[in-house]
């Protein structure tokens, strides 16, 4: 791949030479607006380009901080998962030398001081606002974009349904939570032919009473307490995602964006 200059940067954002080189440069003599820095700040994201003068300091500017972010919408089930995601992936991602910042947002606004963003079960229209106001790497969890811009990392649907219809050989039904991103529950739905969302909890309880006595799969380690505190003799089969195993392929994701590894798999499915 041929070393991306300032000329690139230029035509992609639809600007002049110099407009690219204000902005870089930071000169406050410059009347550059705010729309026209965000976009050629994002195209020199987008290429990874570094400026020679300031490549150095780019380097030492590392803060070993990563945003977390998820929907503001969240009802109180999403918000459990989310704190139990959040709990033990903040507690691996700390003995690899990087703190997790869990920030709440109800508006988009650029986040500081960190060297990357994980989005995690939010609307891709969420995930792309959030990206025109931050020129830092953004990670997709649980969050289906089809862009190989971004690094993303879903669950494996496939491999989830092939092990409960081994372990069944007769029909059965996936009982989970209702993702943020409508794209996300659709490719769900294309590999389970029986499946229940849930969003409240009121909902969940109804769920499992009308279901305790069928053949269910569940993959919200939560969802499973539940279902086992209400029936304990159920016939739930329970599928762990590899938590240990998602984390890693998440820092490396994160890692591979901070040092733009353009040649690594975007889409890791795990």
């Amino acid at each position: 791949m041929s070393k991306v200059t300032i000329k690139d940067i230029a035509k992609a954002a639809g600007v002049s030479i110099a407009t690219v080189s204000y902005v870089i440069n930071n000169k406050p003599t410059e009347k550059i607006s705010d729309e026209t820095r965000k976009k050629v700040l994002q195209w020199v994201n987008i290429f990874g380009y570094v400026p020679n003068a300031s490549a150095i300091a780019m380097k030492t500017s590392k803060t070993n901080n990563i945003a977390f972010i998820s929907s503001p919408n969240l009802t109180y089930l999403q918000k459990l998962d989310l704190m139990i995601f959040l709990e033990l992936f903040s507690s691996f991602v700390l003995k690899k030398g990087y703190r997790v910042l869990y920030t709440y947002q109800t508006k988009q606004e650029t986040i500081r001081n960190v060297d990357a963003i994980v989005c995690y079960n939010m609307p891709k229209s969420q995930f792309y606002a959030l990206g025109s106001e931050n020129n830092v790497p953004m990670i997709a969890v649980d969050l289906l974009l089809n862009d190989t811009l971004f690094y993303q990392v879903t669950k494996d649907y496939e491999n989830i349904f092939n092990q409960a219809n081994d372990f069944f050989n007769d029909s059965f039904t996936l009982i989970t939570l209702r993702p943020q991103d409508i794209e996300t529950e659709n490719e769900i739905k294309k590999v389970f032919k029986n499946i229940i969302f849930v969003s409240m909890l009121e909902d969940l309880v109804s769920t499992i009473k009308e279901n305790h006595d069928k053949n269910i799969v569940l993959y919200d380690y939560f969802i499973k307490n539940i279902f086992d505190a209400l029936y304990p003799n159920n016939k739930v089969y329970y599928i762990s995602l590899r938590e240990n195993e998602r984390y890693q392929k998440i820092l490396e994701s994160i890692e591979f964006a901070i040092n733009r590894d353009q040649d690594k798999e975007h889409y890791i499915k795990i």
